[in-house]
């Protein structure tokens, strides 16, 4: 019984840690590094939500699923920049 709770928390783990990063919307022909960086008290945020991955999911649903606050940006004031920003929904 433990082995199967230990499996679907895994999944669960990995499967988080992959639709976070997607939902930040990282351009594909750039890493994640060169964000990560700069941004570590966001990258700090995420440790927490994958590690609590059945906390945040069950908080995503409650709120009916809204899109993500979080938004990387290559550009800010016409300038080339590699940050990761807090947008507010539309």
């Amino acid at each position: 019984m433990a082995d199967k709770l230990s499996a679907i928390y895994a999944i669960g783990f990995f499967a988080t840690w992959i639709a976070l990063y997607l939902r930040v919307g990282f351009p594909p022909h750039r890493g994640w590094l060169e964000f990560l960086l700069p941004n570590l008290w966001w990258f700090a945020l995420m440790v927490v939500k994958i590690w609590g991955w059945p906390i945040t999911l069950a908080h995503w649903i409650y709120a009916g699923c809204p899109p993500s606050r979080w938004q990387a940006v290559t550009s800010l004031n016409g300038r080339e920049a590699r940050s990761i920003v807090r947008v507010e929904p539309v």
